[in-house]
């Protein structure tokens, strides 16, 4: 639940009353008592597409995703927080990542100077894919630029669809 526990709250700045949200996407409020509480992948996806329907912001996803980074994985995060290099860093969180994710497996390639650190989806008719995926790279982006320091950037983001309406949220 960690990743959604500041989903209410961003509702709430977009007018929506989260309880209906959640009762709309068929989400026990009471799963927001814990961070460590778990929920199926499936629902996290339907209640991540209900909150961009209720809210009409179609980015929601990856404005929940903004708010988080390394701490969102909990005790996961540590052996990367202290990894001596980002490498080591991001390939811990991958060995380990299922233990908090079990919908989607990440990756990394590296080659040379240049490293790509993706996120796939695979299980199948979960709904808001789109909202999980912008969340993911939210949280990927804030995970590396944590990792690597102040100055990284990414270079380059590939997203898993066609190119959204409104390119500038991305942009940020």
């Amino acid at each position: 639940m960690a990743p959604l526990l500041d989903l209410p709250k961003l509702l709430a700045e977009y007018g929506v009353e989260s309880a209906a949200t959640l009762r709309a996407a068929g989400v026990e409020p009471t799963l927001f008592a814990d961070e460590d509480n778990s929920i199926a992948f499936s629902a996290a996806g339907r209640l991540l597409a209900q909150a961009a329907a209720d809210s009409g912001c179609t980015t929601i996803g990856l404005a929940l995703g903004r708010r988080l980074g390394l701490d969102v994985l909990g005790v996961l995060g540590h052996p990367a927080r202290f990894a001596p290099d980002v490498e080591t860093a991001l390939r811990a969180l991958i060995l380990h990542l299922h233990l908090h994710d079990r919908g989607a497996v990440p990756a990394l390639w590296v080659r040379g100077g240049n490293a790509l650190f993706g996120y796939s989806i695979y299980c199948a008719d979960v709904p808001g894919t789109q909202q999980v995926y912008d969340c993911a790279l939210a949280v990927c982006n804030n995970i590396v630029g944590e990792l690597a320091g102040d100055g990284w950037q990414a270079t380059e983001v590939r997203l898993f669809r066609d190119a959204p309406e409104q390119l500038a949220p991305y942009r940020q």
